[in-house]
């Protein structure tokens, strides 16, 4: 999902959205997932189901077969037990950024994990914006960034690298799609596996 003309609007394409997800699962032993941002259940329902453990967080809630959390996402990534997850999926209808800043700064016990994200960024960046998340990620000092959209793979593998660099880690597998409509979402998965 993603911001277009003030309206969220769902453009992902829905067959590299579940792929990337497959990937993420079939790539971590005894899964076990986060998703933040867990909306209605898309995900989960596609994919996710197959998990050995899954907890969905939203700040809307929702009476399904799913274990749920409704609250401030970024609130629950700074409280939840995060070392209980090996996949995160933050599929946000703008900047996944924030939470996957904190979560960064939390993460000690893994041996392999997952990301899965959805970027829904570049509207802001072709306007020169620069958010929080991605600032404190990338150690860009400026809110506004004239022609910041040209960066956004840039910016994407800087922000892959501190999440490797934080949890002395390295990172793998980075797959990457990117939706047909004007919003340019990107979506991509990446893993993280700690230094022997």
């Amino acid at each position: 999902m993603s911001k277009f003309k003030g309206k969220k609007t769902d453009n992902g394409p829905k067959l590299a959205k579940k792929t990337l997800r497959e990937i993420a699962l079939n790539g971590i032993q005894s899964p076990s997932v986060l998703e933040f941002f867990c909306g209605a259940g898309e995900s989960f329902n596609a994919v996710w189901r197959k998990a050995k453990n899954y907890t969905g967080v939203d700040l809307k809630a929702f009476d399904d077969e799913r274990n749920t959390i409704c609250g401030d996402v970024v609130d629950i990534a700074k409280t939840i037990d995060v070392d209980k997850y090996n996949i995160f999926d933050l599929d946000a209808y703008g900047s996944p950024y924030t939470v996957l800043d904190i979560l960064s700064k939390r993460i000690k016990n893994y041996d392999k994990i997952a990301f899965v994200i959805t970027d829904g960024i570049c509207i802001d960046l072709r306007m020169g914006n620069v958010c929080s998340g991605v600032q404190s990620l990338t150690g860009l000092k400026n809110r506004r960034l004239r022609r910041a959209n040209v960066l956004h793979y840039e910016i994407i593998k800087k922000i892959i690298i501190t999440v490797a660099q934080r949890l002395n880690g390295v990172a793998s597998g980075f797959k990457i799609a990117t939706g047909v409509t004007g919003a340019k979402v990107k979506y991509y998965v990446f893993f993280i596996e700690r230094k022997k």
